[in-house]
């Protein structure tokens, strides 16, 4: 709500528009790291919100950090995708909706070590055959990245 209410005085009472940052990553053979959410038990991409003064990129590596001691050496832009991802109105009328930025990337060092309760929600799928519960937004991703990786 801080966060909100912060953005609130920025922006005036339009619907706020919050950026959540997420990194794709990709193994040296094609597997894909994905995360099991706990609200629905689809499968979705490490991430998170930007915070103040971040950038998007710098965002999805902090987070990436936070929850699996994965560490980012670079990356690039997949594609920005935007639309009412996600839309939450809170009971003082505050909505906020959701547009993500999504970045790749297959250069990374560390372990999957755990940082935080989400991390034992992670796991490696192949990118051919990732698993049934990913929403249409994370699919056309995953099908951007086979064109990409040509699979």
């Amino acid at each position: 709500m801080g966060y909100v209410s912060e953005l609130r005085r920025k922006i005036g009472h339009m619907p706020a528009v919050v950026a959540f940052s997420v990194m794709v990553i990709i193994s040296k053979d094609h597997r894909l790291l994905l995360e099991e959410r706990a609200d629905d038990h689809y499968w979705d991409f490490p991430g998170g919100s930007i915070e103040f003064n971040e950038t998007a990129l710098d965002a999805a590596k902090r987070e990436l950090k936070e929850e699996t001691n994965l560490e980012v050496s670079s990356s690039s832009l997949l594609g920005v995708y935007s639309g009412p991802l996600t839309y939450y109105k809170y009971a003082n009328g505050d909505e906020v909706s959701g547009v993500d930025i999504v970045y790749y990337s297959s250069d990374f060092s560390g372990s999957l070590s755990k940082q935080k309760e989400e991390v034992s929600s992670l796991r490696w799928f192949d990118l051919k055959n990732p698993p049934e519960k990913m929403s249409f937004r994370n699919r056309k991703i995953v099908e951007d990245l086979r064109c990409i990786f040509s699979i």
